[in-house]
């Protein structure tokens, strides 16, 4: 009997220990901020200034086009891709390699998009947003 009551006990006590704590409701889900979102895709493009006839005659104005060929390149095209963002303000960041066939060519994609000229900031909603860019740069090494 004693056992009983002490198992009675037990089982009373955590029922109404449990019945009585308190459970807080989660808290409601946050807002994402998106002043420093990088959009993928954009109502208005980023632009290079004077658009992109003046986007390839800057390329191939600065670009070395015979790094290549001084790393030992045979002949071929050697497709770079690079990817940047375009800043609110036009500035260029984040110049990353996406695909890099080798003999130099990448870091000199690189260097030439890094020291480039601000751009002109895609809009979204009316506003100037961060954007990302896909550049793909061809080194074409003759025989």
């Amino acid at each position: 009997m004693k056992r009983l009551s002490l198992l009675f006990f037990l089982i009373f006590v955590f029922q109404v220990s449990n019945a009585q704590s308190i459970v807080e409701p989660p808290p409601p889900p946050t807002v994402p901020d998106t002043t420093d979102r990088i959009f993928t895709m954009v109502e208005q493009e980023a632009e290079f200034p004077g658009g992109l006839k003046a986007w390839q005659n800057y390329i191939s104005k600065n670009l070395k086009g015979d790094v290549p060929v001084n790393y030992g390149a045979t002949a071929g095209f050697y497709r770079v891709l690079i990817r940047f963002v375009v800043n609110k303000d036009g500035r260029i960041s984040d110049v990353k390699v996406q695909k890099d066939p080798g003999f130099g060519t990448a870091q000199e994609a690189v260097r030439v998009i890094e020291k480039g000229p601000n751009w002109i900031p895609a809009r979204q909603n009316g506003k100037n947003v961060k954007a990302y860019h896909l550049q793909p740069i061809t080194f074409v090494v003759a025989k």
